[in-house]
């Protein structure tokens, strides 16, 4: 399952808004990681569902249903580096802007 997460709106590439997916599963271990470096203790699968039912409820919410634009250029970055996903981006961006 994939979630769509943040959008460089069209202010930033003068053209098209771009979003980044990344599947659930491996946002789950980005997050489980950062709780356990705070040193709090937490359960793969708690932190999973957490991310699932958040996703859920962000697409299916009466007010303002988190949607992807139509015209949205999305970007995978699951199994990204914070560095990867930049480059990645930066990418796409520059090829659509240079079309």
């Amino acid at each position: 399952d994939f979630a769509d997460g943040v959008a460089v709106g069209r202010a930033l590439t003068g053209k098209f808004p771009v979003v980044t997916r990344q599947a659930a599963r491996s946002r789950a271990e980005r997050r489980r990681a950062e709780l356990m470096a705070r040193g709090q203790d937490c359960d793969f699968d708690t932190v999973l569902a957490d991310i699932v039912e958040r996703d859920r409820n962000d697409s299916s919410r009466a007010a303002a249903p988190l949607r992807v634009a139509e015209d949205a250029v999305l970007v995978d970055t699951t199994g990204n580096s914070l560095e990867q996903s930049f480059h990645g981006l930066l990418q796409v961006i520059k090829e659509r802007v240079e079309a």
